[in-house]
């Protein structure tokens, strides 16, 4: 799935309790949802093994609109935001490097 800079891979959604309804191509569906993901990635943000439990709130009317509120853990991830570790890099950037090139978050 692809919105934007938002892409999910192997992506499975699961809802136990779904609430929906619309009217004149309209629609809201509101619900608890568990997210199971290979990648995701936003942007330079890459996270692998993704998974988590989210309220979930779709509505549409004319554009659609997604809320979620929850958690969300990954076991593989990767924010290259300072690029890679150089010879140049002070000890403290060099760390900050490799913390941001590989992570897990919980």
């Amino acid at each position: 799935a692809r919105s934007g800079e938002l892409a999910l891979t192997t992506t499975a959604l699961r809802a136990s309790r779904l609430v929906a309804g619309g009217r004149n191509g309209s629609f809201e569906a509101a619900g608890p949802v568990v997210l199971t993901a290979r990648t995701f990635r936003f942007g330079d943000l890459s996270l692998g093994g993704a998974s988590g439990t989210l309220d979930v709130d779709v509505t549409h009317d004319g554009a659609t609109l997604v809320t979620a509120n929850g958690a969300l853990r990954a076991s593989d991830g990767a924010w290259p935001l300072f690029g890679a570790v150089t010879g140049s890099d002070v000890p403290e950037l060099a760390g900050m490097k490799r913390a941001l090139g590989a992570f897990a978050l919980d």
